[in-house]
């Protein structure tokens, strides 16, 4: 969806008899014609497919590290024996059935698009995030890889912005080589309006 303004559009929408109306440009480069808000991108850049599979394996580690402990706790602390492995097996087999579908669902969602002014991000499945971060507010940007990231090739890019509230963007699951050269556009990108 196209978002646009037109600046010759007079406050509340009413015309001035006596201006006569202003003529269409088909030029849409001058800055005069250029809309005052931001157009949607329609095609975002979705992340490196391999993030499903990194996040399908933390999934599986998070569900043994905690199946682990919930057996444990139960056989130890209730005395139950090796019975009580039983519910941990169930929280593992859970986390892993939830990481095994829900880690699809999040890479369809992933979407951001470095834009002229702005980088703009989307994310989430049921609770949808919408980033617009501009340029001017970047004040560094860093790649990051942790062991399974390193594994499967893959990096994430944290945006960090002047202010308070919300001041860094994470990007996971890009390729190493986009991530860094990703990382590099965005660091011109930020110094080059004088960033706060």
């Amino acid at each position: 969806m196209q978002y646009s303004y037109n600046r010759s559009d007079p406050p509340g929408g009413e015309a001035n008899p006596d201006e006569a109306p202003a003529e269409a440009t088909t030029d849409p480069t001058t800055e005069a014609d250029a809309p005052l808000l931001p157009t949607i991108p329609d095609e975002l850049r979705s992340l490196d497919r391999r993030v499903v599979v990194q996040w399908r394996l933390a999934g599986l580690i998070r569900g043994l590290v905690t199946g682990a402990l919930v057996g444990a706790v139960i056989a130890f602390l209730f005395e139950q024996g090796i019975d009580g492995l039983w519910p941990g097996l169930a929280v593992f087999a859970a986390t892993a059935i939830f990481s095994f579908l829900w880690s699809p669902l999040r890479f369809r969602r992933w979407g951001y698009r470095v834009r002229d002014a702005d980088v703009f991000v989307r994310y989430g499945v049921l609770w949808r995030v919408t980033s617009v971060i501009p340029h001017r507010r970047l004040q560094h940007v860093d790649t990051e890889r942790g062991p399974l990231e390193r594994w499967l090739g893959l990096a994430r890019i944290v945006i960090y912005t002047a202010g308070n509230r919300g001041a860094q963007t994470t990007i996971p699951g890009l390729a190493r080589e986009d991530a860094e050269s990703l990382r590099d556009l965005l660091g011109r990108l930020g110094q080059g309006d004088d960033a706060v």
